[in-house]
């Protein structure tokens, strides 16, 4: 209640004691991580700008779209794991967080999408002007080539509306 908003306080949250829990060194310590669900889906930037809006100390790597978050037990060669629950649901009033955010902080993960996309532009190379083979097999085959010759068994091409993506077909969704 001293770190997140009025809006999470009677929501059922789900809570796992962090791998570092109980290790010989971290005894004084207490680092855990807690989920909600959202009602309303918002990206990981929009979740950025409402943290940096709030001041809200949490750890924002969660955030990422591609952060990896480890949830499994650490492993205790040869000793016992010291403690014996280390996550759990806790239910409340709530399943789902009535999170709004304000067009403000909306147009300010806009604005930071921006920002990240020219400096992702400006890191970029063309792999075909690299050296060496990766530089070869990038002028020799286009990625529908590749696609086409070695992954068609892999991938496939989806048409939702207006836009072309790849569907991965091994997906065990």
């Amino acid at each position: 209640r001293k770190v997140l908003p009025e809006c999470f306080w009677d929501v059922t949250y789900n809570w796992r004691l962090s791998g570092s829990a109980g290790k010989l060194g971290h005894e004084s310590m207490l680092k855990a991580h807690i989920w909600f669900w959202l009602a309303t889906p918002y990206d990981g930037l929009q979740l950025t700008a409402w943290r940096q809006m709030r001041a809200i100390a949490v750890d924002e790597a969660v955030f990422r779209t591609v952060q990896i978050h480890y949830t499994a037990d650490p492993i205790f060669n040869g000793l016992e794991d010291p403690i014996k629950v280390r996550g759990g649901l806790v239910p409340h009033a709530f399943d789902e967080v009535a999170l709004v955010l304000s067009e403000g902080i909306l147009l300010d993960a806009q604005k930071l999408r921006a920002r990240q996309a020219v400096v992702a532009e400006s890191q970029l190379a063309d792999p075909s002007a690299k050296p060496g083979p990766i530089g070869a097999f990038h002028r020799a085959f286009t990625v529908e080539d590749v696609l086409e010759r070695w992954l068609s068994d892999v991938f496939d091409y989806e048409y939702p509306g207006e836009q072309m993506r790849l569907d991965f077909l091994q997906a065990a969704s």
